[in-house]
């Protein structure tokens, strides 16, 4: 095929039953200069081969099979294959409503873009939920911000570190360099933004909502506990608390840590173990270093809550019952 306007990048791994919609909203989007790339991780549960299937079907689509590496290692190596001028990642859990990629192109176009934000639907099993679930404060209003100031939004509760609610000039996202970690399966989106968007100089955004994020029961934010998946997470909050200093974002990025380690601290589990305690150590220390002192960003009267319970070291109440953020 020529070489398309927009290449939308799917990493696969075991969701044979939500593919289907998916691959589907791809494929009824108003804009059709567009390629899809998917990525299968190494499934097991008949992806793959579901998959090769809609690759037969849909000239639009091909795939990428690679042995199971993770979500950072398929998305890179998306970005490897891909050709379009702008790049889109879709969870292949999730779905992409009907006129997203023309709104998001016009808005790209408008003039010179790294990157274009946007806003999105949350449902969780057949029902619509609050954005708030996920992300506390309202969609910025902006139309044209720095990739400084996007970060900012992040670190305010107002954006999501999520890869896949931005449209991404390839040439700029390769002229950057950065790619997703490879040894981090959670959080690596989070890790991936906060590398990027301080190489962006046009932040563009749309504050429609143009993309279901589906909350299942095993993703980042249903899944059971984890030890793997935790002490990975643990890494890429060290990383991203170190980017944040280098930016002299540290004071900005403090509430926000406390929530990226607060969701660890629950993803890890209560294990006796001497592994599990060593991480569990290390996240409440670092819990106690990011709630000391004046928070540039003031609190609300949960957080308030929330900074008590961490000063007196109350962390299995604040964990078992206030560790989301609101």
């Amino acid at each position: 095929m020529d070489t398309p306007a927009v290449s939308i990048i799917v990493p696969v791994y075991n969701v044979v039953g939500y593919l289907d919609a998916c691959v589907r909203s791809l494929m009824n989007q108003t804009y059709q200069d567009i390629e899809i790339l998917m990525v299968d991780d190494g499934s097991t549960d008949g992806s793959g081969e579901l998959c090769d299937d809609y690759a037969g079907t849909f000239d639009k689509i091909s795939v990428i099979h690679e042995e199971n590496s993770g979500p950072g290692y398929a998305r890179n190596a998306g970005i490897v294959a891909a050709k379009g001028r702008y790049l889109l990642f879709v969870d292949s859990d999730d779905v992409l409503l009907p006129k997203a990629v023309e709104r998001l192109v016009a808005i790209a176009d408008t003039g010179k873009t790294d990157l274009v934000c946007y806003d999105f639907i949350v449902r969780k099993g057949k029902g619509e939920s609050s954005r708030t679930v996920v992300i506390p404060a309202a969609f910025p209003t902006v139309k044209e911000t720095s990739g400084i100031q996007c970060l900012r939004y992040i670190y305010e509760g107002r954006l999501g570190n999520y890869s896949m609610l931005f449209l991404y000039n390839r040439e700029f996202l390769l002229q950057a360099g950065v790619k997703y970690p490879v040894n981090i399966n959670v959080l690596e989106d989070a890790v991936f933004l906060n590398e990027l968007l301080p190489k962006a100089n046009v932040v563009r955004y749309c504050q429609a909502k143009l993309y279901v994020y589906n909350i299942r029961q095993n993703d980042s934010l249903g899944q059971g506990k984890n030890l793997e998946k935790a002490k990975g997470g643990y890494r890429a909050i060290c990383r991203i608390s170190e980017n944040a200093k280098r930016l002299g974002l540290y004071q900005e990025f403090r509430l926000h840590g406390i929530d990226l380690l607060l969701f660890v601290y629950n993803l890890a589990g209560d294990g006796t173990d001497d592994e599990t305690e060593k991480l569990l150590a290390h996240i409440r220390t670092s819990l106690f270093s990011l709630s000391h002192g004046q928070m540039k960003i003031k609190p609300t009267l949960k957080r308030k809550i929330q900074l008590l319970l961490i000063r007196y070291r109350l962390y299995d109440l604040l964990v078992h019952h206030l560790w989301r953020f609101g």
